[in-house]
């Protein structure tokens, strides 16, 4: 009985063991700089709080206070990029591809899976963009990377998306 038990013991972590390495994120992963511009670009500066299209408070390069619960009422330049690396590389933690490591992944595949779980909550809720950046099919990307608010097709964004990652 008791060998029974240490047996399925073992196997459950194995499993599990298993599991946590296909979905453990690339060890010391740092956002590419063009990653960083592109958000810097998209989101723009702003040093103090402020209410997104979807009536969310930021500040910064799209730093959501209301998730964070920060108090911040101003802060610089400096301050506001390194609040984005922080979230940018949260929002890499966040990343869902159940039965691929990321550690496969490019750089370019890493920074877009990386934009969509830092503007969109996560990459799940793109299950077709996902598989197109996975499968690398950049003809794929292009018919699934475009981004609405409110009902609203958020040309510009799309426009330096499209320009930045998939040209």
């Amino acid at each position: 009985m008791i060998k029974d038990l240490l047996i399925g013991i073992s196997v459950w972590v194995i499993v599990m063991l298993g599991m946590f390495a296909l979905t453990t994120p690339v060890f010391g992963y740092e956002p590419s700089q063009k990653l960083i511009a592109y958000v810097k670009q998209a989101e723009g500066f702003r040093a103090t709080p402020y209410k997104d299209v979807t009536g969310v408070l930021h500040i910064g390069y799209g730093h959501n206070l209301e998730a964070k619960k920060t108090g911040y009422k101003r802060i610089s330049e400096a301050e506001a990029t390194k609040l984005l690396v922080k979230d940018l590389k949260t929002a890499y933690a966040r990343i869902s591809v159940p039965g691929r490591s990321l550690n496969s992944l490019s750089q370019q595949q890493l920074d877009i899976l990386t934009d969509y779980s830092f503007h969109l909550g996560s990459n799940r809720k793109f299950p077709k963009m996902t598989k197109a950046v996975l499968d690398n099919n950049l003809s794929a990307q292009r018919q699934h990377y475009k981004r609405f608010a409110g009902g609203r097709e958020l040309t510009g964004r799309n426009r330096l998306f499209y320009n930045t990652f998939l040209q």
